[in-house]
Order: structure tokens, then C-alpha cells, then sequence
């Protein structure tokens, strides 16, 4: 049925959600208090970002995937909603799965906390730092490497966002069966 309703375009259309960072720039929305602030959390047993690390992710990523300046991470810090705000110094922005173990294997040597993070278009907050966590951004790792018309099976990378996930599957006469707010 849901095949059949995909061939002949009756399946409702969601518009894709605009990015954060478009849209706190386009706008004038007061940024939320830091989520520490608003409720009753405790940072864990982990250490602080230093310029050494930073350095590391630099050779690991190359600079231009390690996000440092405030104007640059904002958007990561915060969710989409606008609801609940972090403090991260860092954004890392990797392209395969080899550099997601690389760092992760680095974070875990030092005890740096770590947040990762797809489209960041999620409505609960789940996705945003809470305190100074290391950002892992998934945006990078957004291709579709497989999609099997005969078996349903799509493969794609961590930082696929759903919306391009189900308008892909569409063309091949499949429907994807998840509907969230938070289609990217």
C-alpha cells in the first residue's frame, strides 16, 4: 500500500526544516539561558578542552573541519527550537568513519566529553551539548551508499538527514517508514 501510494504521489510532502544558524541570523530570537542554569545537572569527571587538543583535532580533521570561533558553533550550541544551549568550544566536523575512531579513540584517552550530533533539527534537545562537550558533527558524512529497490535495504552514513533519505527512496518506488518532526 505504501509503495503504491509513494507511485502515484499521494504521500503528504514536509518541507525541509531551515538550518539554526540561518535561521538565528535571520532573526532576532533571544538566545535561551545555558541549559546547566536551568536545570539541576552535574558536569561529570571529564576534562576541558585545551589548545592541545584542538591542535590534535586540527591534524586529525585538517583546520577548516575544526570550528573554535563563537560565531561559527553557535548554532550547535543551541537547539533548534531554541530551548536549551550548551557551551561547547569545539566543533569537529568529520568525513568518515575512520575519523569518527580516530577522535573518539583521542577523546576517550583523554576523558573529553563528547556530543554528537546529526542535522541538529531535533525538537527535544537531545542532539546539544550540555556543558563544554566535545561537538562531533555527522553533516559531513551525508551519502546514500546503497538502496536496494528489491530488498527495501538503504545504507547510508550517520549524518544522512531523513528528508533526503525518504525523497531518495521515493524515486525508487519506496516509501520510508518513519515520520518525525525533524526531518532536516
Amino acid at each position: 500500500l505504501l509503495r503504491s501510494l509513494a507511485s502515484t504521489g499521494k504521500l503528504l510532502r514536509h518541507k525541509p526544516i531551515p538550518s539554526l544558524a540561518r535561521q538565528l541570523s535571520s532573526t532576532h530570537r533571544e538566545i535561551p539561558a545555558l541549559t546547566k542554569e536551568r536545570y539541576p545537572v552535574q558536569r561529570g569527571q571529564f576534562a576541558e578542552v585545551t589548545d592541545g587538543d584542538i591542535a590534535k583535532f586540527e591534524s586529525i580533521l585538517g583546520g577548516s573541519r575544526v570550528l573554535t570561533q563563537s560565531e561559527d558553533i553557535q548554532g550547535f550550541n543551541i537547539d533548534y527550537l531554541g530551548s536549551v544551549r550548551g557551551y561547547s568550544r569545539v566543533v569537529l566536523k568529520p568525513k568518515s568513519t575512520g575519523e569518527v575512531a580516530e577522535i573518539m579513540r583521542y577523546c576517550n584517552e583523554r576523558r573529553l566529553a563528547v556530543c554528537p550530533q546529526g542535522g541538529n533539527t531535533g525538537l527535544v534537545g537531545g542532539s546539544v551539548p550540555v556543558f563544554d562537550e566535545v561537538v562531533l558533527s555527522l553533516q559531513l558524512m551525508d551519502k546514500i551508499e546503497q538502496i536496494d529497490e528489491y530488498s527495501g535495504i538503504l545504507v547510508c552514513q550517520a549524518g544522512c538527514v531523513l528528508g533526503t533519505l525518504e525523497e531518495k527512496a521515493n524515486e525508487k518506488g519506496l516509501v520510508m517508514p518513519l515520520d518525525l518532526g525533524a526531518k532536516g
